[in-house]
C-alpha cells in the first residue's frame, strides 16, 4: 500500500472493502500516526466486510475500533458510511488550494430560488393510494408486492454512502443512537452503481450492470427479500416530499403514464438506523380484470429505481428552508456579463471575483452580493448552501 500513498498522496476516499484485513497493523503504512508518508487528507475510509471490523461488530467493539483508527488517521470524518465526532485538537493538514465555500453563515440571508412543495396533478389520489399500500407492503410483506409488477417491469437499485457536507456540519447524523448498526454490505451487493461497479474492462462492467437490473415479478421480489427490513414512518407525511406528473399518450393504446418520484427516509430493521432515499417510479393504470386491480392497485409499475443513502434531514425541502428574493425571468438571466454603471469600481470588482469563483452569470453576481450586503464571503457562503438547486440559467453559458 505505500505505492498506492505515493501515486495518489491526496486521496480523499479510499475503499478497502471486502478484503482480508485481520491486523490493524496492515494500514500502518498509510495511516499518517505511523508513517510519514501516510494518507495525510483521507476523509473517508470504508473497511466493511474485512475480518478487522466485522469481528469488532461480533464482539461489541465497534466504539474501541472507531477511536482507534480515529485515532491513526486524524483528517478522518466518516468511517463505514459513519459520521466521526470531530476530535478535540485535529492534526493540521496542507493548506487546501481554496477555502471552502460554506465557511461563513450559519444560514443564506437569501438566494435568488424559492424552495417548492411537491408537485402533483389531478393524479394526486391514484398516486397517494398507490405509495400507501406499496410502502406498507414493502415493510411487511415484500412477496406481496409481486402483484403489481409487469413480466416487462424493471428494478434497479443504487447506494450512494457519501455524508452530505450540509447534514455532516448540522452534526444531525452524529446526534443519532443507532446510526452505528448500519451495514452498507447488502446494498453494495446489488448496487447498480456505475461507478463502483469495479470491473476491469467495459465489457465486465457490462455483465455487472446487467446483472443488477432486475425484470419480472419474481426476479425482482427474491432481489428486494434480500434486502434489509425497513419501517416508513407513513404516519408523518412532513418526511417525504412526492412529485408527480402525468406523460400522456406514451403506451401503444394512447394511454397515459405516471412519473413519480419520493424523496424520504425510512428505519432499517432491527438496528432502527435512519438512512434517506429517493425513489423513482413509472407507472401505467392497472389493466381491466388484473390480479392488481382485483387487490385495489390503480396502477401498476413498469420499472422502478431506489437510491439508498445517508440520512439527511426532511427539513432541506421545507419551504422556509432558504429565503428567497425575487429574481429575473429566464430571459433576462440569459443577459451577458456586463459592467453595472451604478457600482462602484470595488463593487465591480466583487461580481468579477463572484462569478469566477461561482460561473454564475452577471445578473445573478450582483443579486446575490446585493442580497448578502456587499459582503464577497457571505455571498459565497449562500452560494455554497443552495448550489445544488440553482438553474441553469443563472450560470454562464459554457
Amino acid at each position: 500500500m505505500p505505492a498506492l500513498v505515493h501515486a495518489l498522496p491526496n486521496l480523499e476516499n479510499l475503499s478497502l472493502k471486502n478484503n482480508q484485513i485481520s491486523d490493524i497493523k496492515v494500514l500502518g503504512s498509510i495511516a499518517p500516526e505511523d508513517s510519514s508518508a501516510g494518507f495525510g487528507c483521507l476523509r473517508e475510509l470504508l473497511l466493511e466486510g474485512n475480518p478487522l471490523r466485522e469481528e469488532a461488530l461480533v464482539a461489541g467493539n465497534l466504539d474501541a475500533y472507531t477511536s482507534e483508527l480515529a485515532r491513526r488517521f486524524p483528517t478522518l470524518s466518516a468511517l463505514d458510511g459513519i459520521a466521526l465526532q470531530p476530535t478535540a485538537a485535529p492534526k493540521p493538514v496542507a493548506p487546501a488550494k481554496m477555502t471552502p465555500l460554506g465557511s461563513g453563515l450559519k444560514k443564506p440571508a437569501a438566494f435568488p430560488l424559492a424552495m417548492k412543495p411537491g408537485l402533483a396533478d389531478e393524479s394526486q389520489e391514484v398516486v397517494a393510494t398507490f405509495l400507501t399500500k406499496f410502502f406498507a407492503l414493502f415493510d411487511s410483506d415484500r412477496s406481496a408486492l409481486a402483484q403489481v409488477y409487469l413480466p416487462t417491469s424493471t428494478f434497479s437499485m443504487t447506494t450512494n454512502s457519501k455524508i452530505p457536507h450540509r447534514s455532516w456540519n448540522s452534526k444531525s447524523v452524529q446526534s443519532l443512537p443507532n446510526q452505528g448498526k448500519l451495514r452498507w454490505a447488502p446494498y453494495f451487493d446489488t448496487s447498480r452503481n456505475l461507478r463502483a461497479a469495479g470491473a476491469n474492462s467495459i465489457a465486465s462492467v457490462e455483465d455487472e450492470v446487467n446483472a443488477a437490473l432486475h425484470v419480472g415479478p419474481e426476479k425482482i421480489i427474491n432481489m428486494i427479500s434480500t434486502l434489509p427490513s425497513t419501517s416508513h414512518p407513513l404516519t408523518e407525511p412532513g418526511r417525504f416530499i412526492v412529485d408527480a406528473m402525468q406523460q400522456p399518450n406514451v403506451l401503444s393504446d394512447g394511454s397515459p403514464t405516471l412519473l413519480v418520484t419520493v424523496h424520504g427516509e425510512l428505519l432499517e430493521e432491527p438496528g432502527k438506523g435512519k438512512r434517506s432515499f429517493d425513489r423513482t417510479w413509472i407507472l401505467a393504470p392497472a389493466p381491466a380484470g388484473s390480479v392488481a386491480q382485483g387487490n385495489g392497485w390503480p396502477c401498476v409499475i413498469l420499472t422502478e429505481n431506489w437510491v439508498v443513502r445517508n440520512y439527511t434531514e426532511p427539513k432541506a425541502w421545507a419551504e422556509d428552508a432558504i429565503q428567497v428574493i425575487q429574481h429575473p425571468s429566464a430571459a433576462s438571466a440569459q443577459v451577458p456579463a456586463a459592467p453595472v454603471p451604478a457600482l462602484s469600481p470595488e463593487q465591480h470588482a466583487m461580481v468579477n471575483q463572484l462569478q469566477a469563483a461561482t460561473k454564475l452569470n452577471a445578473t445573478f453576481s450582483l443579486q446575490c452580493l446585493a442580497e448578502s450586503e456587499w459582503s464577497l464571503e457571505r455571498a459565497l457562503s449562500n452560494f455554497a448552501a443552495v448550489s445544488s438547486q440553482i438553474p441553469p440559467e443563472a450560470f454562464v453559458a459554457s
